[in-house]
């Protein structure tokens, strides 16, 4: 009976050790599927995403302040990850397989709505990309910081800090509809430039006008000029104003008398005249008729005739919109210049359900935005 009861106790302890090392096996496969290893990792992967593009959000609103956001309607104001890293608004991290993400593409965008502002943040990786869209009400911009710079100390060379994860709080995303808006903004063009054509005004075109004016100056005469031909009086290319005048002295002169003799009887008494000269010698009476007997000389004018004009400057000025000083009038315009209106149609997305100015479309669209 001894040698049975000895032999039992190995084969107790065998079945011991068997089963102990099919509850090791099983709680292996329970704490370790290997089925679920895949999905795993692509949640690791997704949350991390996730938790980096929030990072990204963050930095974003607290950098957008009241005075750093567009001013004006559809306005933008934007910056790549690698902006945002130069700036120290975060520090670099790496998506779920420890990579660093892509810094020059990866972005975040401001865009000025109207009543808000839409802040949208694009964050790529080597195998994840995607997008979010926060809308911000104006009055809940981050105000302005105003940072006092504590003494600058001597600086002490450091070792460069290596880069780390940071630990974000994993954001809640709901889907928002946005409404699409119009309106018809107007504006009036620059004024053209000044013509005589007239045109009528209306709801679409302003008028203005103003007078034009040329100026003349005469001048004096000038001296006498001689000349050896007859000069007329001229006039200058306008037909007005006369710019020449002239006139013609006679010079005469006579020779020295010549003694023509003595003259046949004459019934007649002889006068003498500018060139004819006579000189009573004697008469006689033939018992019917008195005759007079005369000595002639003549002489001969001599005229020579010397032409003279003057003359004087006429000028002119441009079309201006003032007579200078020494100028008269000579002639008037009236000249016009015109501005017409342009309208142009703009368009905006909220999600709000109506908008003071704004006329909704009823085009509408879903996006994705951190609560």
């Amino acid at each position: 009976m001894y040698t049975e009861e000895r032999n039992e106790f190995p084969i107790k302890d065998l079945l011991v050790k068997i089963l102990i090392l099919a509850l090791f096996v099983f709680a292996l496969l329970w704490f370790f599927p290997i089925g679920r290893n895949k999905e795993t990792l692509k949640n690791y992967d997704n949350r991390t995403f996730i938790d980096n593009i929030a990072s990204m959000k963050d930095a974003a609103k607290n950098y957008y302040t009241s005075k750093r956001v567009p001013k004006k309607v559809s306005e933008k104001a934007s910056m790549t990850l690698q902006e945002m890293l130069d700036k120290k608004l975060l520090i670099g991290f790496t998506d779920g397989n420890n990579k660093e993400c892509n810094t020059k593409n990866s972005y975040v965008e401001i865009t000025h709505l109207g009543d808000e502002y839409a802040l949208k943040v694009y964050l790529s990786c080597e195998n994840q990309s995607d997008y979010i869209i926060e809308l911000i009400d104006p009055n809940k911009l981050a105000p302005e910081k105003v940072v006092e710079q504590p003494p600058k100390e001597e600086e002490k060379p450091s070792k460069p800090e290596k880069p780390s994860t940071p630990s974000t709080p994993t954001k809640k995303t709901k889907t928002v509809t946005e409404y699409e808006y119009v309106k018809q903004v107007s504006s009036w063009s620059p004024y053209s430039a000044w013509t005589t054509e007239f045109k009528a005004t209306n709801g679409n075109l302003q008028r203005k006008e103003k007078t034009q004016y040329i100026g003349v100056k005469i001048g004096s005469w000038s001296n006498w000029i001689a000349s050896d031909s007859y000069v007329g009086d001229k006039y200058d290319v306008n037909n007005y104003y006369k710019v020449r005048e002239a006139t013609a002295e006679e010079d005469c002169y006579y020779t020295g008398w010549r003694y023509e003799g003595v003259l046949p009887p004459s019934l007649y008494p002889k006068y003498d005249t500018d060139t004819t000269a006579y000189t009573f010698v004697d008469y006689y009476n033939d018992g019917i008729n008195l005759y007079y007997i005369y000595e002639k000389r003549t002489r001969s004018k001599k005229c020579s005739t010397t032409y003279k004009y003057k003359t004087r400057e006429v000028t002119y000025t441009d079309w201006v919109d003032a007579i200078p000083t020494g100028y008269e009038k000579f002639k008037t315009k009236t000249v016009y210049s015109y501005s017409t209106k342009t309208i142009k149609t703009e368009t905006t997305w909220s999600t709000k359900t109506s908008l003071q100015g704004w006329t909704k479309t009823g085009k509408t669209r879903t996006k994705t935005v951190v609560i």
